[in-house]
């Protein structure tokens, strides 16, 4: 960031009180040391993921209420201030990170079949 601040970073107004490592926006509040705060510089974006085809991710799952996604990307963000693990006025809502749910894979069959070759199954 600059040494001398022009705008708030928050609202982008002019009506702030600037001392050194200090600032405090007249317009919106935000009132701080602005040398140290962390901008919206970049938002991730996700894709959904239909129920049936959960097996056959490979990349991390995120939840959201019912509905499944994964990790797309990421663009370019407002260049805020963020308060938080990201910017609230960019993301309308951020998945949680959840834990993959059991793949069909090699593992599975072969365990099923010492199961059936042992009577067990």
């Amino acid at each position: 960031m600059p040494s001398v601040i022009e705008r708030c970073p928050n609202c982008y107004s002019t009506n702030i009180e600037v001392e050194p490592e200090y600032m405090r926006c007249k317009s919106c509040g935000n009132h701080g040391n602005y040398q140290i705060w962390q901008l919206c510089k970049k938002i991730p974006i996700f894709d959904a993921v239909k129920e049936e085809m959960l097996y056959t991710v490979k990349e991390q799952l995120y939840k959201h209420k019912d509905t499944w996604y994964v990790l797309a990307g990421y663009t370019s963000g407002c260049g805020r201030v963020v308060t938080g693990p990201f910017c609230r006025e960019c993301r309308a809502f951020l998945p949680e990170l959840t834990e993959a749910k059991k793949r069909r894979g090699k593992a599975s069959v072969r365990e099923d079949g010492k199961a059936a070759a042992a009577g067990d199954g």
